[in-house]
């Protein structure tokens, strides 16, 4: 199979798109967590000089807000953009069949993340990676769709114009004869 066959421009901007979005939603909610935290820190601190009765705060703030770790967020919000992905490309090329396997084995995969295995396993490197390899797949196949799309639109333009010419040749060729006639 030629390597650019499973590369497409368009796709990959949207990929990088997609990337970038998730990127975004987490860092904004990665720095929200640690203002809550800071100004939790400042509320305990400002009544632990007060009355010492809290003891450690760090402590006490790691079992109220604890610290979470960005890929983790990353893993927790991977999935549904790259659904929302395969979904807009759905009906813009022909549907094939990995297509149509791609899309429905996500649906099936954003649900059992969103209520089950994305709590449970995102921490996980194994997780990750298997997040990782359902982008890249998509990527491929959406790519390599969009590809043969575009070839066979190609090869419908050019049968189109080979058509358009040989009606004109054969109207020439006519017209010559009723001109001679």
């Amino acid at each position: 199979m030629n390597i650019s066959k499973i590369f497409n421009e368009t796709i990959i901007y949207q990929v990088l798109s997609a990337g970038f979005s998730i990127i975004l939603t987490v860092t904004i909610i990665f720095i929200k967590r640690e203002i809550e935290r800071n100004n939790r820190r400042s509320f305990y601190n400002g009544m632990n000089n007060e009355e010492n009765i809290l003891g450690d705060i760090e402590i006490k703030l790691n079992e109220e807000l604890p610290r979470e770790n960005y890929f983790k967020l990353i893993t927790l919000w991977s999935i549904q953009p790259l659904l929302l992905l395969v979904l807009i490309n759905f009906n813009e090329s022909y549907n094939s069949y990995f297509k149509i396997s791609l899309v429905f084995s996500l649906f099936i995969f954003t649900i059992l993340h969103e209520f089950w295995s994305g709590l449970k396993y995102s921490e996980k490197v194994l997780y990750q990676l298997l997040i990782l390899t359902c982008w890249i797949i998509s990527f491929c196949i959406l790519s390599y769709d969009k590809n043969i799309s575009i070839e066979k639109s190609k090869s419908i333009t050019k049968i189109a114009e080979y058509k358009q010419n040989m009606e004109n040749t054969t109207n020439a060729g006519s017209s010559i004869l009723f001109a001679t006639n």
